[in-house]
């Protein structure tokens, strides 16, 4: 069982990674102007490229500890990147009668996010 201080920062370090994923959407949504959620695409992005790339680099370096490992993923990437977000953004498309960006929002999120992953992944192999 993990102490309470560690769930105490996987918490400090979800709030941090929210806060981020607000600044983010915001700046990426305000410089586009976009006609579809941008945004929240361009954070599930950069979280997931982050996400691999730190945990692949945790691991091979085996650096920090376990509990600090699940502070950054949990804690922080937990926060900042937001499945649900976007899959509200493809409801209100699809509200909106704009079915084909809605499943194009929805396909390339998963794609996208996938492969950002394993670019992450990668990266985080070479920097090790």
């Amino acid at each position: 069982m993990m102490p309470l201080l560690v769930w105490l920062f996987i918490g400090v370090a979800g709030g941090i990674g929210a806060v981020c994923r607000a600044c983010l959407d915001a700046a990426v949504t305000r410089a586009s102007r976009p006609n579809w959620p941008a945004g929240i695409f361009t954070v599930n992005v950069v979280g997931c490229f982050l996400l691999g790339l730190i945990t692949n680099w945790l691991i091979v370096t085996g650096t920090v500890s376990q509990d600090v490992a699940r502070m950054i993923t949990v804690g922080f990437f937990g926060g900042f990147t937001t499945f649900s977000t976007a899959m509200v953004d493809v409801v209100q498309l699809l509200r909106n009668n704009r079915t084909r960006m809605a499943i194009a929002v929805f396909m390339g999120t998963f794609a996208s996010g996938i492969l950002a992953l394993v670019a992450g992944h990668l990266a985080g192999t070479f920097l090790a």
